[in-house]
């Protein structure tokens, strides 16, 4: 288990938080594709979110996802971003 951790709590939890986005969008993107609806190929899917958020009454779906996607995302780059500062500096004398 001490290995996992060798990178460091915060990175660790940040790219778990990462991941989930990534799952959570994944999901979200196939639930579209099933209903015939086609991705827009924009920048982390933001096109596809907005699609998600009009269709979703149509279908039933909810719509926690897209917010709890969303949260992880911010959280998870904050958490790495955390990991990056707290890294010693080191000289290269």
């Amino acid at each position: 288990m001490k290995e996992i951790w060798a990178i460091g709590p915060l990175m660790f939890l940040g790219l778990l938080l990462v991941g989930c986005f990534s799952t959570i969008h994944i999901w979200m993107y196939f639930s579209l594709r099933r209903n015939g609806h086609r991705n827009s190929g924009f920048f982390l899917g933001i096109a596809d979110q907005i699609e998600y958020m009009k269709v979703r009454k149509q279908h039933g779906w909810p719509a926690w996802p897209i917010y709890v996607m969303w949260l992880c995302l911010i959280a998870g780059v904050i958490l790495m971003g955390a990991w990056v500062i707290r890294q010693p500096v080191t000289s290269s004398k």
